[in-house]
């Protein structure tokens, strides 16, 4: 079943079902890794299956669900993930890491990658009650979706504007025209971060392109886009009501 993992099924078929099966949730692992000192990580192929193994090898016949249970909650109160309260401890004797002074290095865990930053400016031309919005390319990430004009800068967002507004979308900012800070806008994908500096703006001129339209400022909400571009959509809406 979608979503039932092999931890779900050992506490249902323990706790539920009166069975003698192992879980492991994350209190359990950091139990079991402390109780017999695993150098393995935890979130590894061998790691989790030294604890499956441990925990499978320690289950008292029988009693399952209360063990499971007992070992839950003692990793929740007792065996926490910082500062273990080892002194008040029932399994403290037993315990292999304690005995060898790394309870404070169990479990251990694999090095998570940096999680990218990656900074945009973006354009915001409105004019007489209208916005200018591009689509995405229909493949890849929000395909098809619509965003304010923009790209991805490396210095000051105030001077990149005109820059990637003009490489982007042959866009060109009035030379003696202002440009304005709307606000920044962040969002967290699964594998990097953006970070968008919106600025209310005008053009020279605005060339045709198909991926560019211009839309009613009330129908905004019509227009299906990322969660960056909607926050920068609600803020102009919230900003022309007022």
């Amino acid at each position: 079943l979608p979503g039932i993992g092999r931890y779900t099924v050992g506490a249902l078929a323990s706790i539920v079902f009166g069975m003698d099966e192992p879980a492991l949730d994350g209190n359990l692992k950091r139990v079991y890794a402390r109780l017999f000192d695993v150098s393995k990580s935890i979130d590894s192929t061998e790691g989790e299956k030294i604890l499956w193994r441990l925990a499978k090898d320690n289950l008292p016949k029988g009693k399952a669900a209360d063990f499971n249970q007992a070992l839950m909650d003692l990793g929740a109160m007792i065996c926490v993930p910082k500062n273990p309260r080892c002194l008040i401890c029932p399994v403290m004797k037993e315990c292999q890491a304690c005995a060898n002074g790394t309870q404070d290095i169990r479990p251990v865990k694999k090095l998570k990658k940096a999680v990218p930053q990656y900074d945009h400016a973006a354009g915001v031309i409105i004019k007489q009650e209208k916005v200018l919005l591009a689509q995405r390319p229909s493949a890849g990430l929000l395909g098809g979706m619509w965003e304010f004009p923009n790209g991805r800068i490396d210095q000051d967002p105030a001077e990149e504007l005109a820059k990637v507004l003009k490489a982007g979308y042959n866009l060109r900012l009035g030379a003696k025209r202002k440009v304005q800070e709307l606000g920044k806008f962040q969002h967290a994908y699964t594998h990097f971060k953006v970070t968008v500096h919106a600025f209310l703006c005008e053009l020279d001129s605005i060339p045709k392109a198909k991926n560019l339209k211009w839309v009613m400022l009330q129908d905004l909400a019509d227009y299906p886009m990322g969660k960056l571009d909607r926050q920068i959509a609600d803020t102009i809406m919230q900003r022309n009501r007022t």
